[in-house]
């Protein structure tokens, strides 16, 4: 009776650890899978709040580099993301830089007067209707940074507070 018990928990714990690895490894390949689907630029579409049109982020490739940042208007880390490359918007000359958020359309509007967006030509805050950023990048994270270069190739994808000064190191080293 004794061996039947060693024997049936040695094979449920050998269970557990095979389904685990396969899980894990599961999840990992899926995680390679979508990094090469975005490593060049998807063609997903967010609705422009400044000038009230579709913008279809395909549309940047061959003419500048783009930065973009899903926010929430009431993340403090997404505001301190935001107020950092705000200060530091010289440093974003030859980059378009689009805010993305699924905040409700009022809400978008009140935060880009509050942080006088409109005095910014390189930075745009788009709405998100349909939550397409976070399904095609596979993130939950607020703030995430992801960076394509001309070319429409994916230079870096950060989830969390990045420093400006990064993002620009890691789009000139590229």
């Amino acid at each position: 009776m004794k061996k039947i018990i060693i024997y049936s928990l040695y094979f449920v714990i050998t269970a557990l650890v095979v389904s685990l690895l396969y899980f894990t490894m599961a999840k990992q390949r899926k995680k390679e899978q979508l990094l090469v689907e975005i490593a060049t630029m998807p063609d997903i579409t967010f609705r422009d709040m400044r000038q009230q049109k579709d913008i279809h982020i395909r549309t940047y490739i061959g003419d500048s580099a783009l930065c973009l940042v899903q926010i929430d208007p009431d993340c403090f880390f997404c505001q301190e993301q935001v107020k950092d490359m705000l200060d530091k918007q010289h440093l974003f000359n030859d980059m378009a830089v689009l805010f993305v958020s699924p905040a409700p359309e009022e809400k978008l509007r009140a935060y880009a007067e509050q942080i006088e967006l409109h005095k910014y030509p390189h930075f745009q805050l788009l709405y998100d209707a349909d939550l397409l950023f976070p399904q095609t990048f596979d993130t939950a994270t607020t703030p995430t940074t992801i960076v394509y270069n001309v070319k429409g190739n994916m230079v870096v994808k950060h989830e969390g507070l990045i420093k400006t000064e990064k993002i620009i190191e890691e789009l000139t080293n590229e």
